[in-house]
C-alpha cells in the first residue's frame, strides 16, 4: 500500500511540473476557472419572474380578487388566464400555457372570516426548479395574505397527493 500511495503522489507530481511548465497552460489553469467565476456570477440567476399563472376563481368575492391581485402585484406571476372552472387547470397545465394555477374555492371569504379557508395552489413539475421556486413564492403570498386577513401567523400546507397540487388550510389556532 505505501508504494502505491509513493507511485501515485510522483505521478501527480510530474503531472503539476507539466503543467505549469507550458505558461499557456497556467493561463488555461488559473485564468479560465476565475473568469467563468465572474461572468456566471452576474450572469446566471435563480430568480423566477413572469410565471404565467392562471386563477380558477370559484367564488368571486372581493377577498378571493384581492388573494390573485397579491399574486399579481409582485411581478412573479402574470396572469395568463381566469376561469371559473377546474378543469381548465388541469387543460392549461397540460397544454404548457400556465405553470402554476390558484384555485380559489366557493365560499372562501366566508371560510375566511370564519378562520378556515383553503385555496389550492398547482404547479407543473416539469421544470422542477421553476416549480419549486414559484412554489416558494406562492407560499410567501398566501402565507402573508393569510396573516393580514385571518389573523393568525402561518397557514398549514398539506400535499394533496395529485400529480400537480399543495392544497392550504388556512386556519386560526384554537
Amino acid at each position: 500500500m505505501n508504494g502505491t500511495a509513493a507511485r501515485v503522489r510522483e505521478m501527480v507530481r510530474k503531472e503539476f511540473r507539466q503543467v505549469f511548465r507550458d505558461p499557456r497552460m497556467k493561463r488555461v489553469i488559473l485564468v479560465a476557472p476565475i473568469l467563468q467565476l465572474l461572468v456566471f456570477g452576474y450572469a446566471v440567476s435563480t430568480d423566477v419572474r413572469h410565471t404565467p399563472l392562471l386563477i380558477c376563481d370559484q367564488d368571486g368575492t372581493a377577498s378571493a380578487r384581492e388573494l390573485a391581485d397579491a399574486f399579481t402585484s409582485g411581478g412573479y406571476f402574470d396572469v395568463v388566464s381566469r376561469t371559473r372552472r377546474a378543469a381548465d387547470v388541469v387543460t392549461a397545465m397540460n397544454r404548457g400555457t400556465a405553470i402554476a394555477a390558484l384555485v380559489v374555492p366557493v365560499g372562501f371569504e366566508r371560510d375566511l372570516a370564519g378562520g378556515r379557508a383553503q385555496v389550492q395552489l398547482v404547479f407543473d413539475g416539469t421544470n422542477s426548479n421553476t416549480a419549486t421556486v414559484a412554489k416558494g413564492y406562492a407560499e410567501r403570498i398566501v402565507s402573508t395574505f393569510a396573516e393580514t386577513h385571518a389573523g393568525f401567523t402561518r397557514p398549514v400546507c398539506s400535499v394533496d397527493g395529485s400529480k400537480y397540487g399543495d392544497t392550504w388550510n388556512v386556519s386560526t389556532p384554537n
